[in-house]
């Protein structure tokens, strides 16, 4: 009877080692540039619109007032507006990342910010600097917002690859999540921890870019001037189209290889 029990515990054990998923416990830099190119595109654009947000709600008050002679309350009706634009459209952003998805919502926000941006930039009007720091907080909320949630969505959509790519590779190491809770609990941690650092890395270069833009923001506009900053800011959406874009059509291609290369298989 001990010989028996024995059997089945060791029986047991090998099943438990066997069947759970190995924890790999990954750097930073594989995180971020090993894993879908998702991930580093959305600390960019979430580091970019928040920075570029920063530079120009520090700046327009000393513009307007120092420079186009308003008084204080209207600079300060402009920074109100443009506070309101960041926030309050949360009540809508999360639906629309459900119902047309991240990298739409970053795109057309950007395009947008760019567009109304350029056309905005010569007009030094109320309605000008009102429009175009109402726009810029609203950029930053639809961009910001999809960012962050999308750089989450990146992390959980590397692990489920590398769980298949497990099982394409040793079928006798796969084990179907539903079929193992212990299995899934690991692969969940496994996640949670990877997502915890990057989003943790992540609010280092978010907060870090805004210091920087913040600091820069009066040097800017005394060298600069008003119009040549906001061509500065606006030149940084063109980056933030570019790394969704590419990061997209890298994603894409990077699914459809491993496809492809799945297909002989089935």
């Amino acid at each position: 009877a001990t010989d028996s029990a024995m059997d089945v515990e060791i029986h047991n054990e090998n099943h438990n080692n066997n069947n759970n998923p190995p924890e790999h416990k990954k750097s930073l830099c594989q995180l971020f540039f090993c894993s879908r190119a998702r991930t580093w595109s959305c600390t960019f654009v979430a580091s970019a619109s928040y920075g570029l947000m920063v530079y120009f709600m520090a700046a327009v008050p000393l513009a307007m007032t120092d420079q186009e002679g308003f008084s204080f309350s209207e600079s300060s009706l402009v920074v109100q507006i443009h506070m309101v634009t960041m926030f309050a459209p949360s009540f809508v952003t999360g639906y629309l990342y459900r119902w047309i998805g991240g990298p739409v919502v970053l795109i057309v926000s950007g395009a947008c910010l760019f567009l109304i941006g350029s056309a905005l930039v010569n007009d030094r009007s109320m309605i000008g600097f009102t429009l175009s720091q109402a726009f810029t907080g609203l950029a930053w909320n639809l961009c910001f917002l999809s960012a962050t949630t999308g750089l989450k969505s990146s992390l959980i959509m590397s692990a489920e690859e590398e769980k298949h790519q497990e099982c394409n590779n040793d079928k006798d190491m796969c084990i179907p999540v539903e079929e193992d809770d212990h299995a899934s609990i690991i692969i969940n941690k496994n996640t949670n921890d990877n997502a915890t650092r990057v989003e943790s890395m992540n609010d280092v270069f978010v907060f870090t870019t805004s210091g920087i833009c913040m600091i820069l923001a009066a040097p800017s506009l005394a060298s600069l001037g008003w119009t040549n900053m906001q061509f500065m800011g606006y030149a940084l959406s063109v980056l933030m189209l570019l790394s969704v874009t590419v990061s997209e059509m890298l994603d894409n291609n990077r699914t459809t290889t491993r496809q492809a290369d799945n297909e002989p298989s089935r």
